[in-house]
């Protein structure tokens, strides 16, 4: 026999193995799977939410443990032009400094020192707007160093002065841990 027959012998053979297996799969679903348990309405809606559960792009949700650090604000642009202030809660220490100019975008600096090293976090602003009291708002993250220390500024439109005002509370969030839920879900989703 020549290379060429042998080729086809062999794409034949292969050919015939696989409608083999794709017979012996059809036979064995229709003798293992009773095709009346499967239309059942039970069975259906729980393999929907199975596949919508699977389906989801984002299987896994963090979540953070934080760590919350207050600033008091106990001056604003309205009163004078600027104005720093330090606030210091067990080791960490924090200093607001605010630079105010009349028609122009105002900038506050927060230096932070004697957080937890390499950790992520952000600023949040607690609203004292009428309607909206003890609402925050996210200004800006930030990440400290290997040391525990971070410096951000931010600059504040005009409009907005009036949310830097006294009696306002600015806090330092630290994203301490990290963890993973989402997982021990999927993988033990069971129809019912």
């Amino acid at each position: 026999m020549d290379k060429q027959s042998i080729a086809r012998v062999k794409s034949w053979g292969r050919i015939l193995v696989g409608l083999g297996l794709l017979i012996f799969f059809i036979y064995s679903y229709q003798a293992i799977m009773d095709l009346e348990e499967i239309a059942h309405p039970v069975r259906q809606k729980s393999i929907g939410r199975i596949l919508t559960a699977l389906s989801q792009p984002n299987l896994f949700e963090y979540e953070y443990k934080t760590r919350e650090t207050p600033i008091k604000l106990e001056n604003d642009c309205q009163n004078s032009r600027d104005f720093t202030q330090a606030a210091q809660v067990s080791q960490r220490k924090m200093i607001f400094d605010l630079k105010c100019d009349p028609g122009r975008a105002a900038t506050f600096t927060i230096h932070g020192s004697g957080f937890q090293p390499n950790t992520p976090g952000y600023i949040v602003m607690q609203s004292n707007i009428p309607g909206n009291e003890g609402r925050k708002f996210w200004v800006s993250d930030f990440s400290t160093d290997s040391e525990g220390s971070f410096s951000i500024t931010v600059r504040v439109i005009p409009l907005n002065l009036d949310h830097i005002s006294s009696g306002r509370t600015i806090a330092v969030v630290e994203q301490l841990s990290k963890t993973f839920r989402g997982l021990s879900n999927t993988s033990h989703l069971t129809a019912e």
